[in-house]
């Protein structure tokens, strides 16, 4: 097995004494059930890395653009609504796209990639063109918020997963290229709002960017394929119960759920913050949010590279406490290169907390033809704290900014504190 799958074998297990990853209830050497061969790179392996790159790039990058949103709602349309019930928009659109993963992970181990694409795709762009209609709240809950999310859910995972298909050595490489496009596109769509919204008007720039959306989405729908051992008919289960009772695989789903209730909080409310303490200005604030999403792009790809020889869990853990750190860093910051430091670090050390989550779960799964499967039962916790992270942080900013920070980087160091238990535990042999 190459070194990719090797590593985080060799970081948790116990060498010395010749033992396997153990808990109480199953060994986590990962089985490699495959009946072919992986090329580990080529014209069609890195094909399907660009192909990737663009689902990410506007499935993710559009969710990852809700900040930029966000701050023209509380501004215009929707002056009239609380902080956190704005947020409730780019929580729920967050929460379905991470949520779909219970659906989208077993339709992917049964070959359904091409369905969830093209299905994902449909829902994402038609719920912009309905956006640049909306009028009322329940107008862009629906549209942005559950059309879109629902959309990006579809999106997350076909193409992510079928790079565990096509790379072994180069997989963390590889999964770090297509996460970044999500960033891109955080970077990318943002800009765009920001240039053409006083131009010609949020209708017709929300329709812009779907079409900009249907264009790139249309290369992955059309081309990606799934890549499967010769001769497999095994059907999986649709949820792998058993996996909750291994005591590693629950502890990360723990790690992971706060993790993602304070990760995206500096995305949704570091404009805001920048205005309000008269930073930036408004015609240059919405740049925080593509910043931020270029420090991603440079961490997601990186960090990965990292993770092929240092193991994704001991990549994982200390960006997770630097990027908590760097929160509580924010709290002391009011000058403009402060601000723009602290969103290229902070992007830049978040961004494995997605992108290395798979593998890291791939490395739990005792079948290989089950990663689907384990991967969207896991999502299940991050869905969660997108859900409530957003909305949690608004109702305490009522209390100051200091408190929203602290709440944020607590649960960040929450999250690393849990993994730190899973790589103890790992340690352990029977």
């Amino acid at each position: 097995m190459g070194r990719a799958n090797e590593s985080f074998n060799d970081e948790e297990s116990a060498v010395q004494s010749g033992t396997s990853i153990a808990s109480s209830t199953s060994s986590y050497h990962l089985k490699q059930t495959d009946t072919f061969d992986v090329p580990d790179g080529g014209v069609l392996a890195w094909f399907h890395c660009f192909s990737a790159f663009l689902l990410f790039f506007s499935g993710w990058g559009i969710i990852n653009s809700y900040g930029v949103y966000q701050t023209f709602y509380e501004q215009k349309v929707l002056s009239h609504i609380s902080v956190s019930n704005v947020a409730w928009i780019g929580s729920l659109q967050a929460f379905l796209s991470v949520l779909l993963g219970v659906v989208a992970g077993p339709m992917y181990d049964h070959g359904f990639i091409r369905t969830l694409s093209a299905t994902g795709t449909a829902l994402l762009v038609s719920g912009l063109f309905l956006t640049s209609f909306a009028r009322e709240y329940w107008h862009f809950m629906v549209a942005q918020g559950l059309m879109v999310g629902v959309g990006g859910g579809l999106l997350f995972l076909p193409g992510l997963l079928a790079l565990s298909k096509y790379f072994r050595v180069r997989l963390a490489l590889a999964q770090g290229i297509a996460t970044s496009g999500g960033s891109l596109g955080g970077v990318i769509y943002p800009i765009v709002f920001s240039q053409l919204q006083p131009r010609l008007g949020f209708e017709w720039t929300t329709r812009v960017i779907a079409l900009l959306a249907a264009s790139t989405l249309s290369v992955p729908v059309t081309c990606l394929r799934m890549r499967t051992p010769t001769g497999t008919t095994e059907r999986h289960r649709m949820v792998d119960l058993s996996a909750w009772r291994e005591l590693p695989y629950s502890l990360f789903a723990l790690a992971i759920f706060f993790g993602f209730v304070g990760f995206y909080v500096p995305f949704c409310y570091i404009q805001e913050f920048s205005t309000s303490k008269s930073i930036m200005n408004d015609d240059l604030v919405f740049y925080l949010l593509p910043i931020l999403n270029a420090g991603a792009i440079c961490g997601r790809i990186m960090l990965n590279v990292f993770a092929d020889y240092l193991g994704p869990l001991n990549t994982l853990l200390p960006c997770t406490c630097i990027s908590a750190a760097l929160v509580l860093v924010w709290i002391f910051l009011r000058t403009l290169p402060g601000i723009i430091s602290f969103c290229v670090l902070y992007g830049f050390f978040s961004g494995p907390l997605i992108s290395l989550t798979p593998q890291i779960v791939a490395n739990f799964c005792p079948d290989s033809t089950a990663i689907g499967t384990r991967t969207g039962m896991l999502f299940l916790s991050m869905a969660f704290g997108y859900l409530i992270g957003n909305p949690v942080a608004g109702v305490v900013l009522r209390a100051g900014w200091a408190p929203l920070q602290v709440f944020c980087a607590g649960t960040m160091f929450s999250s690393a504190a849990v993994m730190l238990v899973v790589k103890t535990r790992l340690r352990k042999p029977e």
